[in-house]
C-alpha cells in the first residue's frame, strides 16, 4: 500500500488490516508513505506504525518506509 497518510488512507489501511484477520481477502505487504499528504512525511510512517500496533503487527509483519521522493531516508528501524 503506498498512502500519504491523510484520514482516508489510515481508514482504508485498518480495513485491510481488519479484513486481513478476518478472511483472505487481503494481503498486505508492505507499506510506504508519500510526502504529500495531510502529515509529514515522517509523522506519516509513525501514524502507519501505530495502526499495525493497534492490529497486532509490526515492522517485521508489514514492512513500512519512506515512499519516494524522500530517498534520503531508509527503511524505519525495527529497535
Amino acid at each position: 500500500v503506498d498512502n500519504d497518510s491523510d484520514v482516508d488512507d489510515l481508514g482504508a489501511l485498518m480495513y485491510i488490516l481488519a479484513s486481513q484477520s478476518t478472511t483472505d481477502e487481503h494481503d498486505l505487504k508492505a507499506i510506504t508513505v508519500t510526502p504529500n499528504g495531510w502529515s509529514n512525511q515522517w509523522s506519516g510512517v509513525i501514524n502507519n506504525q501505530r495502526v499495525l500496533r493497534k492490529f497486532g503487527c509490526s515492522v517485521q509483519d508489514v514492512p513500512l518506509t519512506y515512499g519516494h521522493p524522500s530517498s534520503r531516508y531508509s527503511i524505519l528501524s525495527t529497535s
